[in-house]
C-alpha cells in the first residue's frame, strides 16, 4: 500500500512533510522516486506514475498543463503494457528471459519499449515538478544550481507565470526529443509500423472539440499532412520526430486544451486513476486487471 496516494488523491501532508529537508536534484530526484511503492509490478508501478502526475497537476492545474497531459498519457500506455502480461511473473516483475518471447508474432522488447519510455520521463522531470510545486521558484534554483546540466529545466519553469503553455510546450517537446525518440529508434520496423497504425489519444469532449483535433495518428498525417508524407515518400510513422511532433503539436495539444476547458470532465478522468490505483492495491496482486482481460 501506497502511504502518499490515497483512493481519492494524493496525500499531501505526508508528501510535504518527507520533502523538508530535501534540496539538490539528486535529493529530489531521490524522494521523487521513493513516493512509488518498492514492488518489481511493471501494471502497479505504472498507474502510480500516472497517479503522481495528476495530483501534481491537481493542485497547480494552471501551471501544469504537461503534468495533466502525461497523467492521461501514462494512463493510457497501461493498455500496451497489458500485452506483457505473458513477460511477467505472478508478481508482475519481468521475466529474465522476456526479450526472447513475442506477442503474435511481436518481440515482447518492442512492446518493453513503452514501459521504459514511461519510466524514463519519470525519472527525468516529475522531480523538477514537485520540487517547483513544493518549494517554489527558489527551491527549484536552489536544486538547479546543484546541478550545471539542470539549467534548462530551470529556464523553461521559471517561464511558467509568463506563458504558461508556451513553456509546457518546450516541456513536451524536450521529452519527446531527449527521453522518447532515442528509444523509439530501438524498435523493430514491425512494430513501428503496428505503434503507428494503432496511435490514439482521444479526449472526452462530449463533440465541443471535434473541429480543433485529430486524436487518431495515422488519420491526421493522411488528412491534415499530406504533403509532408508525399515529400518524404512515406507512410505515418510514430518513430519519426517530425511526424509524431505535429501529431502532438497541432492535434493532441488543441484537443486537450479544448478538453480541459468543458469543465469537470478532466478531474472526472483523472479520478479514475486514483480510483482503479486503490482497486488494485485492494486486491493485493499485479497483473492486467480483471476489467482489463475482459477487454474493457
Amino acid at each position: 500500500m501506497n502511504e502518499f496516494i490515497g483512493e481519492t488523491g494524493l496525500r499531501w501532508d505526508r508528501i510535504e512533510e518527507q520533502a523538508r529537508d530535501v534540496r539538490t536534484a539528486r535529493e529530489w530526484k531521490a524522494f521523487t522516486e521513493s513516493l512509488l511503492t518498492e514492488q518489481p509490478c511493471v501494471f502497479h508501478r505504472n498507474l502510480e506514475i500516472s497517479a503522481l502526475y495528476a495530483g501534481i497537476y491537481l493542485r497547480r492545474p494552471e501551471w501544469f498543463k504537461w503534468a495533466g497531459m502525461a497523467a492521461l498519457a501514462s494512463f493510457h500506455v497501461r493498455d500496451g503494457l497489458n500485452l506483457l502480461a505473458t513477460a511477467t511473473d505472478s508478481s508482475g516483475r519481468m521475466l529474465a528471459d522476456a526479450d526472447g518471447r513475442s506477442w503474435a508474432g511481436i518481440p515482447l522488447r518492442d512492446i518493453d519499449v513503452l514501459r521504459r519510455t514511461n519510466n524514463a520521463i519519470f525519472e527525468d522531470i516529475a522531480w523538477a515538478h514537485l520540487c517547483l510545486l513544493l518549494k517554489g521558484a527558489e527551491g527549484l534554483q536552489e536544486a538547479a544550481e546543484s546541478s550545471g546540466e539542470l539549467a534548462p529545466v530551470l529556464e523553461v519553469f521559471s517561464a511558467m507565470e509568463a506563458d504558461v503553455w508556451a513553456a509546457n510546450l518546450r516541456l513536451l517537446r524536450h521529452e519527446q526529443e531527449s527521453m522518447v525518440q532515442p528509444r523509439f529508434e530501438s524498435m523493430s520496423r514491425s512494430f513501428s509500423r503496428l505503434l503507428s497504425v494503432g496511435a490514439t489519444m482521444l479526449y472526452k469532449d462530449k463533440g465541443l472539440c471535434e473541429r480543433k483535433t485529430n486524436g487518431v495518428f495515422y488519420a491526421f498525417m493522411f488528412f491534415r499532412k499530406p504533403g509532408d508524407l508525399l515529400r518524404s515518400r512515406s507512410f505515418p510513422d510514430m518513430t519519426n520526430l517530425g511526424h509524431r511532433w505535429a501529431w502532438i503539436s497541432e492535434g493532441i495539444v488543441p484537443g486537450y486544451q479544448c478538453y480541459e476547458s468543458t469543465g469537470n470532465l478532466m478531474e472526472e478522468d483523472l479520478g479514475k486513476i486514483f480510483l482503479r490505483l486503490h482497486e488494485l492495491n485492494e486486491t493485493a496482486t499485479c497483473g492486467v486487471e480483471k476489467s482489463d482481460r475482459a477487454g474493457e
